[in-house]
């Protein structure tokens, strides 16, 4: 089992104007469609005189953090981090910039371009735990990666048969049980018989009541539980109170499980097991919204598909994650997306 998160894709390419479109009622600004080879298709509102099709470009994926430099002072109202949103009414995914960096269409140019990955933080004292050691290995870490950026996933995906669910914002943890410690895996060589651990989205934590990670594992009683399963290893968003806002207007913290991993089999559960599996542990799956039907969405029917969805309390949800009924790969990619609702306003 491989898996390629975004993050490892890079957040800045170099990529060419294949496209632009006049943008009503916004004179100044078009819509230009820009590709950037293993970066993916992306597109943005620019001004009208700044690009011509066929112009190279640097494009600046989500979650970029721009320099604090004149070039980008535009980008100031939004704390230098470019994000998805709606902008005129034209889907604004990226920021597309004028060429700098690079020499080929899609060279990857994050380092030589000034910028850093923008991670969300989990407010409030004790919440993020002290840290026991690295994100354990042979477990892939959460990062699903945007359609834009996976055009090729999404075209070979149509025509089979998937399913969707919700995507919550929240805070990623990870926990899971192995009966021993694999080989080259230095973070639990100290518990030959046995480990249940609990992670952040990068680190394993230290046992902890106060920490948030720990203290949702234990409300799901998964250290006693998780053993029982087998070695797996559970992927949950935590939600509600004091977490980004609280978009779902939960009452307590709550998890919302959205992968789960066999680790003696080396492989992702499909969602009818996941299911199973939730109802077997007692905790909350994410919200399935549609199983079965065959893929045959474009761009901006995905777009229109996402923004229509809401969470039970009637706020717009983050976005949805698309997948193949079961597990597939695609090369070293696993064949998931996400699609962010670019409704979705995040909370400051």
């Amino acid at each position: 089992m491989t898996d390629t998160s975004q993050s490892s894709r890079g957040l800045v390419f170099l990529g060419m104007v294949i496209d632009m479109e006049p943008i009503p009622n916004a004179e100044n600004l078009v819509k230009a469609t820009a590709v950037c080879g293993k970066g993916g298709k992306w597109m943005s509102p620019v001004r009208k005189e700044e690009f011509k099709i066929g112009d190279k470009c640097n494009v600046y994926l989500p979650d970029s953090i721009v320099p604090t430099t004149p070039t980008f002072e535009f980008m100031r109202r939004y704390h230098f981090r470019v994000r998805q949103m709606r902008l005129r009414g034209c889907p604004s995914e990226c920021l597309i910039m004028p060429y700098e960096y690079g020499a080929e269409t899609g060279d990857d140019i994050t380092m030589v371009s000034g910028v850093t990955k923008y991670e969300k933080t989990v407010p409030g004292a004790n919440m993020s735990g002290t840290v026991l050691g690295r994100f354990p290995a042979r477990i892939p870490k959460t990062d699903e990666p945007n359609f834009q950026a996976v055009p090729h996933i999404v075209e070979y995906m149509t025509g089979k048969r998937y399913y969707s669910t919700e995507k919550v914002d929240g805070t990623s943890c990870t926990a899971y049980y192995r009966k021993y410690a694999p080989a080259g895996d230095n973070s639990i060589t100290q518990y030959p018989h046995g480990h249940f651990g609990v992670c952040s989205r990068n680190l394993e934590l230290v046992e902890d009541d106060k920490n948030v990670y720990w203290a949702v594992a234990k409300k799901y009683k998964l250290q006693e539980k998780l053993p029982c399963m087998g070695e797996y290893a559970i992927q949950f968003e935590i939600v509600g109170p004091g977490i980004q806002g609280n978009p779902m207007g939960l009452r307590e913290r709550e998890a919302r499980v959205f992968d789960i991993i066999s680790l003696s089999e080396n492989r992702y559960l499909n969602w009818l097991d996941i299911d199973k599996f939730c109802i077997d542990l007692d905790i909350p799956p994410v919200q399935l919204i549609n199983y079965g039907l065959p893929f045959m969405m474009n761009h901006d029917q995905l777009q229109a598909f996402v923004e229509d969805k809401v969470y039970a309390n009637g706020t717009p949800v983050e976005g949805v994650v698309f997948r193949t009924i079961e597990p597939e790969w695609l090369l070293k990619d696993r064949v998931s997306f996400k699609v962010i609702n670019l409704k979705y306003k995040e909370k400051e």
